[in-house]
């Protein structure tokens, strides 16, 4: 029964990321196998920016971007236009939803309606130890629709077990 609450605790420390171990030796760029021989997982939140051709504040919101020991990159985003913006020819940026994207080196992309063919947002840019700055392109079977640039400010950071270390009910046996 120790062993089941020791696992349990562990389990919600690497959930909250705080690790009830050292999170030991690096794997990748943002990937860590911890001392306990757990892979980890960093996740990065964002306040996000996006302005038009001219500068002009056109999207807010928070993007929330999982990296691990590969190239992929997954996430969440919540955006909405600025106040007294009208969302039309914003394309699918306003609203929530998931991303995929690619990280290789410091240059990212991100694309936010991976299961589109066409009326996509697209993010690419440069990644930062405090900030991605880029271009945002809405794009459809015609071409560019719209396009500006961005800046997420990095807001904080945590590490998650990969998969997290939540048991099943039953699956946690005395020895």
């Amino acid at each position: 029964m120790r062993n089941a609450a020791i696992v349990l605790c562990c389990a919600t420390f690497a959930f909250l990321g705080t690790g009830c171990s050292d999170l030991g030796e690096p794997v990748g760029e943002t990937g860590l196998v911890g001392t306990d021989g757990v892979e980890y997982r960093e996740v990065r939140s964002y306040v996000y920016t996006g302005y038009d051709s001219g500068g002009a504040v056109l999207i807010t919101g928070r993007l929330n971007l999982v990296f691990s020991d590969t190239p992929e990159v997954s996430g969440t985003w919540d955006l909405a236009a600025a106040p007294g913006v009208p969302t039309q020819g914003l394309g699918p940026q306003v609203g929530k939803g998931l991303l995929t994207g690619r990280l290789e080196g410091s240059a990212i992309g991100l694309n936010l309606n991976p299961n589109f063919v066409d009326n996509n947002v697209v993010l690419t840019g440069t990644l930062s130890s405090q900030k991605i700055e880029g271009r945002w392109d809405y794009a459809g079977f015609p071409g560019i629709i719209r396009r500006g640039a961005f800046v997420a400010q990095l807001t904080g950071s945590i590490r998650q077990a990969t998969p997290p270390l939540i048991a099943a009910p039953g699956e946690l046996k005395e020895r």
